[in-house]
């Protein structure tokens, strides 16, 4: 099961239970505490200011299509979604689409834009070759190095100095590239555990991201760090840092204001992404269910403390978010089923377009 559809499937589950609760006549029980201010939240960090929005359907993207990443640069905006397909529009004015269609075998994970020349680099999680789409439309495969067994990666991330990259299975969680696929360096080594299925898979979770700067940092979900790359090749870690999550099976439901009309409840330990906010760097939490309202739970680190968020961006939960110091880009996007017939469909949402204050 996809990381997308385990999140969906919470979403419904947390759906119930705030039925569930708002139906019933006693409190909800007590939960496990969820790394996080016990204060509810009072504001919104990203769609207060009514960001643009651009409905995914609309702008021709087939019905359930899945949006997988998104890269953003000071002009445009490009998600990469699922079946295989790039589409790039206006930050500002956001009424033309360009869009790259891929055929079936082509299993893109990841894509960001080279801040040296524009153009397009997409990451496979089957494969260690990237592939470059040049302004000018022009595509080359850039081979990457040389490994043993299967495995590409899951995520890359592009400074003015290397292309840093997230591999699926290997013994450091991040590799630094050179543009002709050169490894440059590994950093943080990660232990490996055999699994039943005989493939090695890594402990804990690594998230890229670019900061206001435009540098790489690496976010170990592990162990709470976050780590900023520099252009030698090396990292120093910053000074905030969030409780450690250790990977568990286990999952903790959350309630807040419970018995009023702004009852909510979210899964505390699903992380679904890494960005950067003025006040410095969040996490994407899960789905957040309320008696009137859905969305997602952000956490940012504030003065030594973490702080919590529910926003309820288009009425959806949000599984993307990247971000720059000009603003962010967000997708929305859930499974709906039909009253008529129970059937499921997948809608791919709305990007939102927001602008941070100056």
């Amino acid at each position: 099961m996809h990381n997308l559809d385990r999140a969906l499937l919470g979403a419904s589950a947390a759906v119930a239970a705030a039925l569930l609760a708002a139906c019933s006549t006693s409190p909800a029980p007590a939960t496990s505490p969820a790394p996080a201010s016990t204060t509810p939240p009072k504001v919104s960090w990203l769609c207060a200011g009514t960001p643009r929005t651009v409905a995914l359907q609309s702008a021709g993207v087939p019905a359930e299509s899945r949006p997988v990443d998104m890269a953003l640069s000071p002009e445009n905006i490009s998600v990469l979604l699922h079946p295989a397909r790039i589409i790039t529009f206006s930050r500002t004015d956001p009424k033309g689409v360009d869009m790259i269609v891929g055929g079936k075998d082509n299993p893109w994970s990841s894509i960001d834009r080279d801040p040296t020349d524009g153009s397009l680099w997409l990451a496979s999680d089957e494969s260690v070759s990237l592939l470059r789409i040049a302004a000018t439309g022009e595509r080359s495969v850039v081979a990457g190095p040389p490994v043993e067994g299967q495995g590409g990666f899951r995520q890359i991330r592009i400074a003015s100095d290397a292309i840093y990259a997230v591999p699926t299975a290997a013994s450091s969680a991040v590799w630094r590239l050179s543009r002709e696929g050169k490894l440059l360096s590994q950093a943080f080594p990660r232990k490996m555990e055999r699994e039943t299925t005989d493939i090695f898979t890594p402990l804990g979770s690594f998230w890229l991201a670019h900061d206001f700067d435009g540098r790489v940092v690496a976010f170990d979900l592990g162990t709470g760090q976050a780590s900023r790359a520099l252009d030698d090749g090396t990292w120093t870690p910053l000074s905030d840092r969030f409780p450690a999550r250790p990977r568990s099976a286990g999952r903790s439901l959350r309630g807040e204001n419970m018995g009023t009309s702004g009852e909510t409840w979210y899964f505390t330990d699903d992380i679904r992404g890494f960005f950067f906010l003025p006040g410095g760097p969040a996490l994407l939490g899960s789905d957040a269910a309320g008696v009137h309202s859905r969305g997602s739970v952000l956490f940012q680190m504030h003065d030594g403390k973490v702080e919590t968020a529910t926003e309820t961006c288009a009425g959806s939960p949000l599984i993307l978010v990247v971000s720059d110091s000009r603003g962010f880009a967000a997708v929305s996007s859930e499974w709906m089923q039909t009253s008529t017939t129970g059937a499921k469909k997948f809608l791919s949402g709305q990007v939102m377009l927001g602008d941070f204050p100056p």
